[in-house]
Formats: structure tokens, sequence, C-alpha cells
């Protein structure tokens, strides 16, 4: 959809986001799937207007249920080696923003 008719539809985007949102919601094998189809890239480039498809047409498309699907998925990663102290020479703090149903991370 997001390669051929995202931008024509781009008052319905809410929707098939929210269906990502739902999907990634019924557990970990669902999150793994979408992480490993690299699923918050792709969406992080439509939220730019620089997908896989013609930029959105729809002015103000609402991109909110995007970012809570990116947000989700990212926060079942480890992010470690991104970090860095804002004291030199500590090291940084535990990720306080890690999804508590994540015990252990999905992804590198």
């Amino acid at each position: 959809l997001l390669k051929k008719e995202g931008s024509e539809h781009g008052r319905h985007l809410t929707q098939y986001f929210h269906l990502f949102l739902m999907y990634a919601n019924l557990g970990l094998p669902e999150r793994t799937q979408l992480l490993k189809l690299n699923v918050p890239a792709m969406f992080m480039l439509v939220a730019l207007d620089e997908g896989p498809g013609p930029p959105i047409k729809y002015q103000y498309a609402e991109l909110g249920k995007l970012y809570s699907v990116v947000s989700l998925l990212v926060r079942c990663c480890d992010v470690s080696k991104y970090m860095q102290s804002s004291i030199s020479g500590t090291p940084p703090l535990t990720n306080p923003h890690g999804d508590p149903v994540c015990q252990q991370p999905i992804m590198p």
C-alpha cells in the first residue's frame, strides 16, 4: 500500500498505522517480525516524505500512530551502543524507557 497507493489515501493512513500498532501489541513474535521487515525505518521514511512511494498528498496527515509503532519497536531493541553519558568519563545509565514486556532485547 505504501509503495503504490499511500499518497492517494493520506486521509486514511491513521487506520493503516493503527493496524500495525495493534499487530505489534499482540506480542514479541509480532514485534520481532516487524523489526526483521525493517518497519521502523520504512515508517520514518514515510514520515519524512522520502518513503517507498510518492509523497503523501494529504497535507495534514496524522502520523501519531506511525510514531507509536516506531517507538514501541525501538524500545524492544538494544540501543546501548548508541548511548553516551553527558558526564565525561561516566558510563551511561540504563534506558528508563525500555519496554517492560521485552525482558531481553529482540534485536541488537
